[in-house]
Protein backbone atom coordinates (compact mmCIF):
# COMPACT_ATOMS: atom_id res chain seq x y z
CA UNK A 1 0.00 0.00 0.00
CA UNK A 2 1.08 3.14 -0.96
CA UNK A 3 2.11 6.27 1.57
CA UNK A 4 -0.57 9.14 0.67
CA UNK A 5 1.88 11.70 2.19
CA UNK A 6 4.18 10.65 -0.61
CA UNK A 7 2.96 12.57 -3.37
CA UNK A 8 2.94 16.13 -3.73
CA UNK A 9 -0.80 16.73 -4.41
CA UNK A 10 -1.79 14.87 -0.64
CA UNK A 11 1.29 17.52 0.69
CA UNK A 12 0.40 20.17 -1.11
CA UNK A 13 -3.75 19.52 0.27
CA UNK A 14 -2.47 19.39 3.46
CA UNK A 15 -0.51 22.30 3.63
CA UNK A 16 -3.27 24.41 2.34
CA UNK A 17 -5.82 22.32 5.02
CA UNK A 18 -3.57 22.96 8.00
CA UNK A 19 -3.02 26.69 6.83
CA UNK A 20 -6.94 27.00 6.61
CA UNK A 21 -7.69 25.19 10.25
CA UNK A 22 -4.89 27.46 11.62
CA UNK A 23 -6.85 30.36 10.29
CA UNK A 24 -10.10 29.37 11.44
CA UNK A 25 -8.98 28.48 14.73
CA UNK A 26 -7.72 32.31 15.22
CA UNK A 27 -10.62 33.61 14.20
CA UNK A 28 -12.86 31.79 16.51
CA UNK A 29 -10.48 32.65 19.14
CA UNK A 30 -10.87 36.58 18.33
CA UNK A 31 -14.53 35.62 18.00
CA UNK A 32 -15.05 34.02 21.10
CA UNK A 33 -12.62 34.33 23.49
CA UNK A 34 -11.07 37.49 22.65
CA UNK A 35 -13.59 39.56 21.75
CA UNK A 36 -13.64 41.61 24.58
CA UNK A 37 -9.97 41.42 25.29
CA UNK A 38 -7.85 44.60 25.05
CA UNK A 39 -6.43 45.66 21.34
CA UNK A 40 -3.30 44.72 22.66
CA UNK A 41 -4.04 40.95 23.42
CA UNK A 42 -6.16 40.78 20.07
CA UNK A 43 -2.55 41.67 18.27
CA UNK A 44 -0.52 39.37 20.32
CA UNK A 45 -3.37 36.48 18.96
CA UNK A 46 -2.61 37.83 15.51
CA UNK A 47 1.37 37.57 15.87
CA UNK A 48 0.68 34.11 17.40
CA UNK A 49 -1.41 33.03 14.13
CA UNK A 50 1.52 34.67 11.84
CA UNK A 51 4.69 33.08 13.66
CA UNK A 52 2.44 29.62 13.88
CA UNK A 53 1.75 29.19 10.25
CA UNK A 54 4.90 31.66 8.60
CA UNK A 55 7.68 29.38 10.23
CA UNK A 56 6.13 25.92 9.86
CA UNK A 57 5.81 27.50 6.02
CA UNK A 58 9.63 28.54 5.97
CA UNK A 59 10.56 25.19 7.22
CA UNK A 60 8.53 23.12 4.61
CA UNK A 61 9.88 25.44 2.13
CA UNK A 62 13.01 24.09 2.72
CA UNK A 63 11.74 20.50 2.99
CA UNK A 64 9.97 20.88 -0.60
CA UNK A 65 13.03 22.83 -2.50
CA UNK A 66 15.20 20.11 -0.89
CA UNK A 67 14.29 17.65 -3.63
CA UNK A 68 14.77 19.59 -6.46
CA UNK A 69 18.11 21.17 -5.03
CA UNK A 70 19.41 17.15 -4.29
CA UNK A 71 17.72 15.98 -7.96
CA UNK A 72 19.90 18.46 -9.48
CA UNK A 73 23.21 17.70 -7.92
CA UNK A 74 22.86 13.66 -8.66
CA UNK A 75 21.51 13.96 -12.13
CA UNK A 76 22.51 17.64 -13.34
CA UNK A 77 25.99 18.09 -11.98
CA UNK A 78 27.03 20.88 -14.58
CA UNK A 79 24.11 22.91 -13.80
CA UNK A 80 24.07 22.07 -10.49
CA UNK A 81 27.49 23.58 -10.60
CA UNK A 82 26.76 27.04 -12.28
CA UNK A 83 23.84 27.11 -9.43
CA UNK A 84 26.68 26.93 -7.14
CA UNK A 85 29.50 28.96 -7.99
CA UNK A 86 30.96 31.23 -5.77
CA UNK A 87 30.40 34.26 -7.84
CA UNK A 88 26.43 33.73 -8.36
CA UNK A 89 24.51 35.22 -5.97
CA UNK A 90 20.84 34.10 -4.08
CA UNK A 91 19.04 35.97 -6.21
CA UNK A 92 20.61 34.80 -9.84
CA UNK A 93 20.12 31.38 -8.26
CA UNK A 94 16.84 31.35 -7.60
CA UNK A 95 15.94 32.56 -11.18
CA UNK A 96 17.59 29.63 -12.40
CA UNK A 97 15.75 27.31 -10.12
CA UNK A 98 12.60 29.03 -11.02
CA UNK A 99 13.12 29.50 -15.10
CA UNK A 100 11.19 27.23 -17.15
CA UNK A 101 14.27 25.80 -18.23
CA UNK A 102 13.62 22.18 -17.06
CA UNK A 103 16.97 20.67 -18.95
CA UNK A 104 15.07 18.39 -21.16
CA UNK A 105 14.22 16.12 -17.90
CA UNK A 106 10.75 15.59 -17.10
CA UNK A 107 11.75 15.16 -13.30
CA UNK A 108 12.75 18.33 -13.33
CA UNK A 109 10.23 19.68 -14.84
CA UNK A 110 7.47 18.26 -12.34
CA UNK A 111 9.96 19.74 -9.80
CA UNK A 112 9.83 22.54 -10.81
CA UNK A 113 5.78 23.03 -10.98
CA UNK A 114 5.46 21.69 -7.71
CA UNK A 115 7.69 24.35 -6.34
CA UNK A 116 5.60 27.02 -8.45
CA UNK A 117 2.98 25.56 -6.75
CA UNK A 118 4.23 25.85 -3.68
CA UNK A 119 5.65 29.05 -3.58
CA UNK A 120 1.80 30.31 -4.96
CA UNK A 121 0.59 29.14 -1.55
CA UNK A 122 3.34 30.91 0.43
CA UNK A 123 2.65 33.98 -1.30
CA UNK A 124 -1.37 33.57 -0.62
CA UNK A 125 -0.59 33.19 3.02
CA UNK A 126 1.89 36.40 2.84
CA UNK A 127 -0.73 38.47 1.22
CA UNK A 128 -3.24 37.53 3.17
CA UNK A 129 -1.78 38.46 6.52
CA UNK A 130 -2.27 42.11 6.97
CA UNK A 131 -6.18 41.58 6.11
CA UNK A 132 -6.14 38.89 8.81
CA UNK A 133 -4.05 40.99 11.37
CA UNK A 134 -6.90 44.01 10.78
CA UNK A 135 -9.42 41.49 11.25
CA UNK A 136 -7.84 40.11 14.55
CA UNK A 137 -6.20 42.80 15.82
CA UNK A 138 -9.57 45.22 15.23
Amino acid sequence: MSNPFTSFESRLKLYRRAWICALVIALVLRFTFFLHAPSGQRFHLGLAFMLGTWLPLMFLNGFESRRLMLYLKEHHPLFWESLTARSLSFFPATVKLCSKDDLGDPVVAALKDERRRFMRLGAAMFFTYPVVLIIIAT
